[in-house]
C-alpha cells in the first residue's frame, strides 16, 4: 500500500475534525479533543452520504473515536470511476482502517443497508475489523433490476433529473423487493425531508452504485470463514425481504446473531439514532 496518512484540517466544532486522504475518499472524524476510546467506523447506506450519521455521532463521540467516510461517488468524495465495483469500496474501507487503526484493538464497524456488504468484505480482508454491526444488509440482485428500469435510470441520468432517479430507485428497484411503493404526494414529502435531500444530493450516482451491487455475490464458503463477531440488527416493522441476507449470514457465519429492534424499520439509523447508539454500547460491553 502506498504511504498514506490522514491530514487533520481545522476544527469546525469543538468535537469535530475533518480528515482527507491521498486516495479519492473523504472521511470526517470526531473526538473530544484528545483521541480516546475505541475506534468506531460508520459506513453509510447506499444512495446517501456520511451525513446520515449526524444524529448518531454526538451520542458516541464522548467516549469513542468516530470516523464517518463518504463512500466513493458520494458526498465530498470523488465520483465513481469507470466500471466501479464493490470491491473498490471494500479496498477503500480497508485503507481507512489502516490509517485510523488503534493499538488498543480493532475497530468496531457499524454499517447500514448495502454498506453491510462493504463492512463484511473488510472483515474478510483485514484483521483491523473487530465487531461488525450490520443494520439490515439487503440481499443483492433479488429480484434483478429489469431492463426497462435500467433504461429509465440511464435516461434520467442523461437528463440530470435527480427526482426521477430517486423515484425510479424507490418504486421500481427497492419497491419491487419490499412490495412498498410511494405515490407522488408521499414522494414529495420524503424528498423534502433531510433523508430525501441526501438522496437528491447523491442521485446521479444511483445507476453506477446499483450496477456495483448487482455484480457482487457472496460465496457461502467465504461467509463460513468469517470468525469476527457479527451482530445483525433488523427492525420489527421492516418487510421480510429486509432480513433475507441476515438470515443467510446467521446460518453460515459461526459468530453471527440477529436481534429484532422493537418499533424500528429500515430507517432506524436516521429516525432513532439513540436506539442504535445504545445498541452499539451494549454490543461492545458484551465483548469486553
Amino acid at each position: 500500500m502506498p504511504a498514506e496518512r490522514l491530514t487533520e484540517l481545522p476544527q469546525r466544532r469543538w468535537r469535530e475534525s475533518r480528515w482527507t486522504t491521498t486516495w479519492p475518499l473523504t472521511a470526517r472524524g470526531w473526538h473530544t479533543g484528545v483521541r480516546r476510546g475505541p475506534v468506531v467506523v460508520l459506513i453509510h447506506a447506499g444512495f446517501v452520504d456520511s451525513r446520515q450519521w449526524d444524529g448518531l455521532i454526538p451520542l458516541l463521540a464522548d467516549d469513542h473515536t468516530v470516523f464517518a467516510p463518504d463512500r466513493r461517488g458520494h458526498g465530498a468524495s470523488e465520483g465513481y470511476r469507470h466500471d466501479h465495483r464493490l470491491d473498490t469500496d471494500i479496498d477503500d474501507l480497508v485503507r481507512l482502517l489502516e490509517l485510523t487503526s488503534d493499538p488498543a484493538g480493532p475497530a468496531v464497524l457499524v454499517a447500514h443497508s448495502a454498506a453491510g456488504h462493504i463492512a463484511l468484505g473488510a472483515a474478510v480482508r483485514s484483521p483491523l475489523a473487530g465487531i461488525v454491526i450490520l443494520y439490515e444488509p439487503p440481499a443483492f440482485g433479488r429480484p434483478p433490476v429489469a431492463d426497462d428500469v435500467w433504461r429509465q435510470l440511464d435516461q434520467a441520468t442523461a437528463a440530470g433529473d435527480r427526482r426521477q432517479l430517486v423515484a425510479v430507485l424507490l418504486n421500481d428497484v427497492v419497491g419491487r423487493s419490499t412490495g412498498q411503493r410511494l405515490p407522488p404526494p408521499a414522494l414529495d414529502v420524503l424528498l423534502a425531508s433531510p433523508f430525501g435531500r441526501l438522496l437528491l444530493d447523491n442521485a446521479l450516482s444511483i445507476p453506477t452504485e446499483l450496477r456495483s451491487y448487482e455484480a457482487h455475490q457472496w460465496n457461502d464458503d467465504t461467509l463460513k470463514q468469517l470468525t469476527v463477531p457479527i451482530r445483525l440488527l433488523v427492525g420489527e416493522r421492516s418487510p421480510p425481504f429486509n432480513r433475507m441476507f441476515a438470515d443467510r449470514l446467521r446460518g453460515l457465519a459461526p459468530n453471527a446473531t440477529i436481534e429484532l429492534l422493537p418499533g424500528q424499520d429500515h430507517g432506524g439509523p436516521f429516525s432513532a439514532p439513540a436506539v442504535l447508539a445504545a445498541k452499539v454500547r451494549s454490543i461492545e460491553a458484551s465483548h469486553e
